[in-house]
């Protein structure tokens, strides 16, 4: 399953999606873009994914209200989100983590945390199947 995965990233700046879509691809995962907060939730809602990585700071709907509709919906509340934000203060990451958040990577990060990140919640996902 893992190198069919399908991953859904949620974020808005082009440069950092694109940059995260290569890697991604390059590693052998399905990769879907939403550039705002209603539209990753309503892609996940439609498709779901296998992971959700999620921007904090989106235009139309922020991180955390994009995590709360994903747990509070019975075909998305077992999604491991990963959160990836320049927030770094323990604040946010308290906050992401209580909300559900299965991680937290603090931008910038490298392609291999990306991908050792993604990599270790899809085997989680997987054992559990």
């Amino acid at each position: 399953m893992i190198g069919l995965a399908r991953v859904l990233q949620v974020e808005d700046d082009e440069h950092i999606a694109v940059v995260i879509s290569m890697c991604l691809k390059q590693a052998g995962y399905q990769v879907v873009t939403a550039k705002d907060g209603l539209e990753g939730l309503a892609i996940a809602l439609d498709a779901p994914p296998d992971l959700i990585l999620l921007d904090l700071v989106l235009p139309k709907m922020d991180g955390y209200l994009v995590l709360e509709g994903l747990k509070s919906q019975h075909q998305t509340r077992h999604i491991p989100v990963i959160v990836m934000s320049a927030k770094a203060d323990d604040e946010s990451i308290s906050k992401a983590y209580a909300l559900g958040a299965a991680g937290y990577l603090t931008k910038p990060f490298t392609p291999e945390v990306l991908l050792q990140a993604v990599g270790a919640y899809l085997k989680e996902v997987t054992q559990r199947e």
